[in-house]
Parts: structure tokens; C-alpha cells; sequence
């Protein structure tokens, strides 16, 4: 799906490891959006890199149940988006 930064640079944003239920997701809030915190990924793009092939990354949600996965799909493969991209991943 992508790569990360293994540290800050500019245009980028720290990626977070959280979970919830057993169940592991990424997030922008170090806060972990009031669950436990894991650890941090590293740094994302705010928005798609010049002159670097990149994909957005979105955290989904499974229909009918609360399981959550990553994907590039804007539409997060008929599921469900809880929000727009987390941020641009390198992916060249």
C-alpha cells in the first residue's frame, strides 16, 4: 500500500498504531482517538507528493461489523470509509 518516513520531513505528518477491541488501525491522532495507543508507524504526506509516485491511504470499515482494514480505495472496496485519506504513502 505504500511506505512510510522513518522520520519527519516536510509535508509530512506522524502516522500512529492503535487498537481497539483487539483490533489494530492507524490514525493521525497521537491520542489514539481515545484508545490504546501502540506505537507510531512514522510520517505520511499530507498530500500527494511532486515528481513521487504516491496513493492515498484510507482507514475502513467493514458493513455490518467493526472490523477495520486499510486500503488505497477511496471507496475502501465497497466498504466503508470513517473519513477521507489518512495521508499520501509512497509507493515508487
Amino acid at each position: 500500500m505504500g511506505r512510510l518516513y522513518t522520520a519527519s520531513a516536510a509535508g509530512t505528518h506522524p502516522l500512529y498504531l492503535c487498537v481497539v477491541r483487539g483490533d489494530h488501525f492507524p490514525t493521525v491522532d497521537v491520542n489514539c482517538e481515545g484508545q490504546q495507543y501502540v506505537t507510531r508507524l512514522g510520517w505520511i504526506h499530507d498530500a500527494p507528493p511532486a515528481g513521487v509516485a504516491s496513493a492515498p491511504l484510507y482507514r475502513c470499515l467493514v458493513n455490518g461489523s467493526r472490523e477495520l482494514f486499510e486500503s488505497n480505495d477511496p471507496n475502501c472496496e465497497g466498504q466503508t470509509s470513517p473519513g477521507g485519506p489518512l495521508g499520501y504513502a509512497v509507493t515508487g
